[in-house]
């Protein structure tokens, strides 16, 4: 039955009319034919062969010129922004002639690109600017340097902290090539009218300096309390160790920069040391500006400063002498009549040092913003680098102490050169250094097992350390006599502090006696010593030998004082004539030796005349290594002898004066065995190069000429004369 009703319904579906229902279309005949059809395109833009140039414009290997690369740097896809970023490098490097004309258009374009939320985009943009920045001419690049910083500060706020971080990179590269742009008007962020100048246009340092202080999580004062609960947190970001070290050694290069001293030169071709500590033995900025004038060299006095010309010596003519040159027929190797009364410098008018200043500066209220996350740091990780058991201290760990350290000496130095004393500001600076010191005192010396060590670098870093924690020692007693001295009333709080001091002085001149290799006092030696590390040892140096404090205190004897030096003499007599430790050592004992000729110090003078005069008969020794090579030193040396001479030193008697004479003969004449007489280092002295150097040497030859006695008299005349012939 049901097979039959099945096959009467096939029959008749044939001849059935489907009804139309509302919303359905017509269904389609079985025997239609579908005639429609679909396009798609293919997109391939870089496709070398699609393209046809017919100009001669640049382009990179994807065919992409320098304004499609600009392009791109907007496109919001990232990889297509980073891709940018590599093509503007490679299509630079290819074609550097673009940088002239391109380079407004490039760095207005790419900027931008500082805040992008991309991370590979804001580390390859950082990579491109380490690379194309540095290798732009300056007159070119200082147009856009206002550009560079206002949108690097503008990252510095931002919202999100990798960003934040990433603009400190770039930060440290606009610090590299125009330093003195990024930290201008640095001081408004902590100055007495901070809040006046926060609107000023032109301050990339106060932008820059807060910048740093947001991501740090640095508060603020509140009103003039010095409370720590007063302290305002900005911000409560915690930062990881690797992104934290990287802002830390951005401000250490900032605070370099900003506080750099007027009186030192940073060039690879200096021959300046630091002399600020030499300060306090005078009375006004003019006199001892005079002094440190007294064995300049020509090269530096062309260096001089704003501030340098505004002191300026007064030059004292003294009584005309008969003329060298004339004398010994030289005047054919000069052009000039000298005398010894054009060197002379005179005494000037006292003026106070601490009107030159103000009574607080700016590092003082920034170092006490950020004492708490500098000790901080140092707590968190010595116990961590200073570990027994570690073969090799953590390197991000180890460095962070380092730079924290590094960022304490560059505020206090600032603090105790510039603060006048007995300002309360110096007082709290000093109990705040103290603090710090006593903090790093039970791991110093740093790294005591160090030279078993291979790593070069961890060396170099445990050294530096070592010389902050001496110079630190130093600041203290250089600085304010009212941090080092026992309070009045004798309370238990004063003598407490007064112990400390004593035991970071004791330690400190111990660690200087074992480096300079004089004595052993319980340790092994350590490396030697560089020329920028004996730089940074000279505040240290000059408190242990200059300071009362060694004789009145009851750890460190006046013995242990003439060990040093000792020690320093030996040091500088030791060192070769080439390296940089000689230049430093002479420049440091030509400052001590004239310090002991002002009036007022004669009585220091005849000390330790054997180890002076000893030192001063080996430098014709030097002087004839030195040769051509070094005209800088060479006329030090000779300025030391000459102003000695002028000074009346105790140093320079009738047998010392015979020995120089008898000494300076090789520097004109050599007698060789076989030879015969040759002409000596001083004919080798060019007009160019030791011009000054060769009118100096005249002076001296001449004034051991008038004092000697007869016989070294004749050898150096004749040996000059020999030379001429």
């Amino acid at each position: 039955m049901p097979k039959a009703t099945k096959k009467k319904k096939e029959k008749a579906a044939d001849f059935t009319k489907a009804k139309l229902k509302i919303g359905k279309g017509k269904k389609a005949a079985s025997n239609s034919v579908d005639t429609s059809f679909k396009a798609r395109s293919i997109a391939v833009p870089s496709q070398n062969s699609l393209t046809k140039n017919n100009d001669d414009t640049p382009t990179t290997k994807r065919n992409l010129s320098v304004a499609d690369l600009l392009l791109h740097l907007k496109h919001h896809n990232a990889t297509t922004r980073k891709d940018a970023i590599l093509g503007l490098r490679e299509i630079l490097e290819a074609y550097p002639h673009l940088v002239p004309s391109d380079l407004a258009n490039i760095l207005s374009v790419s900027v931008r690109l500082v805040v992008d939320e991309d991370a590979s985009v804001r580390r390859n943009l950082i990579a491109f600017y380490a690379h194309l920045l540095p290798n732009v001419p300056p007159s070119l690049l200082v147009p856009h340097i206002p550009l560079l910083l206002l949108f690097t500060t503008s990252a510095q706020s931002h919202i999100f902290p990798e960003i934040r971080v990433d603009a400190v990179k770039l930060v440290d590269i606009l610090l590299d090539i125009a330093p003195d742009a990024v930290c201008k008007g640095w001081e408004s962020v902590v100055g007495p009218n901070s809040s006046a100048l926060s609107g000023t246009e032109g301050h990339a340092g106060q932008r820059v300096l807060d910048g740093y202080l947001g991501l740090l999580s640095v508060g603020e004062r509140k009103g003039q309390q010095v409370n720590a609960d007063k302290m305002v947190p900005t911000s409560g970001i915690s930062l990881a160790s690797t992104s934290k070290l990287s802002v830390l050694t951005s401000l250490s290069t900032f605070l370099r920069h900003a506080l750099q001293r007027p009186d030192t030169y940073r060039s690879s071709d200096s021959t300046d040391i630091p002399t600020w500590y030499f300060a306090s033995s005078f009375s006004s900025q003019r006199d001892f500006r005079s002094f440190l004038r007294l064995v300049r060299p020509s090269n530096q006095s062309r260096k001089n400063t704003e501030a340098d010309f505004i002191w300026q010596e007064r030059i004292v003519a003294e009584e005309p002498t008969e003329d060298f040159c004339s004398f010994f027929s030289l005047a054919k190797a000069t052009t000039t009549n000298w005398s010894i009364a054009d060197i002379s410098v005179g005494q000037v008018e006292n003026e106070s040092l601490g009107e030159s200043g103000p009574s607080g500066h700016p590092a003082t209220e920034l170092a006490y913003r950020l004492q708490p996350l500098l000790t901080s740091t140092l707590l968190d990780c010595a116990p961590v680098v200073f570990a027994p058991s570690h073969s090799s201290p953590p390197e991000t760990e180890l460095n962070l102490i380092l730079n924290s350290a590094r960022i304490v000496q560059a505020l206090y130095s600032a603090v105790f050169e510039n603060c006048v004393p007995g300002d309360v500001r110096l007082r709290q600076g000093s109990e705040e250094l103290l603090s710090y010191i006593g903090y790093m005192s039970p791991y110093f010396p740093f790294g005591d097992n160090a030279f078993d060590r291979r790593d070069i670098k961890v060396e170099l870093i445990f050294q530096e350390l070592n010389v902050i924690y001496c110079e630190l020692v130093s600041l203290l007693l250089l600085g304010d006599e009212e941090s080092s001295k026992k309070d009045q009333k004798g309370n238990r709080k004063g003598k407490r502090a007064e112990d400390a001091l004593d035991a970071h002085v004791t330690r400190a001149a111990e660690f200087v006696l074992q480096w300079l290799e004089v004595e052993t006092v319980g340790t092994p030696s350590r490396m030697s010593l560089t020329g920028t590390a004996y730089m940074s040892l000279l505040p240290t140096l000059w408190s242990l030998l200059g300071s009362g404090r060694l004789e009145s205190s009851s750890r460190i004897s006046k013995t242990v004082s003439d060990s040093i030096l000792r020690a320093v003499v030996k040091q500088s007599s030791k060192a070769s004539a080439s390296s940089a430790v000689k230049r430093v050592s002479i420049q440091f004992i030509a400052h001590i030796l004239l310090l002991q000729t002002i009036q007022g110090r004669r009585k220091h003078e005849k000390e330790n005349v054997n180890i002076w005069q000893d030192w001063i008969l080996g430098l014709p020794r030097v002087l004839w290594e030195l040769g051509s090579n070094n005209a800088a030193l060479t006329e030090t040396i000779l300025l030391l002898i000459l102003r000695l001479f002028q000074r009346r030193s105790v140093h320079l008697n009738g047998e010392v004066i015979d020995q120089l004479c008898a000494r300076l003969v090789p520097y004109f004449t050599i007698q060789h065995p076989t030879r015969g007489s040759l002409p000596g280092p001083f004919w080798k002295l060019s007009a160019s190069t030791g011009g000054e150097a060769k009118r100096l040497v005249l002076h001296v030859a001449k004034v051991l000429l008038l004092c000697a006695s007869a016989e070294p008299k004749e050898a150096l005349g004749h040996a000059i004369r020999t030379a001429q012939n």
